[in-house]
């Protein structure tokens, strides 16, 4: 194996949810380095959001459930 690829393999299995991320990057429309940049914070607050998002949905549903029965 090259360096550079244990070292990706090493990067990869620290960062789970990078598969996620790529998948929802789709095309760049902002330009130059800085849109790049931007695109990924993006992609990766989103991300985020929909972690917690899926969370708060789960602790509702429990809460709901609890009170009803």
């Amino acid at each position: 194996m090259t360096r550079s690829f244990r070292r990706w393999s090493r990067v990869k299995s620290h960062f789970p949810l990078l598969s996620d991320v790529e998948g929802r990057l789709g095309r760049n429309w902002l330009e130059g380095r800085q849109g790049d940049r931007n695109k990924a914070l993006l992609c990766g607050a989103g991300q985020n959001i929909r972690i917690i998002l899926r969370k708060l949905s789960e602790v509702l549903l429990f809460f709901v459930l609890y009170f009803l029965f």
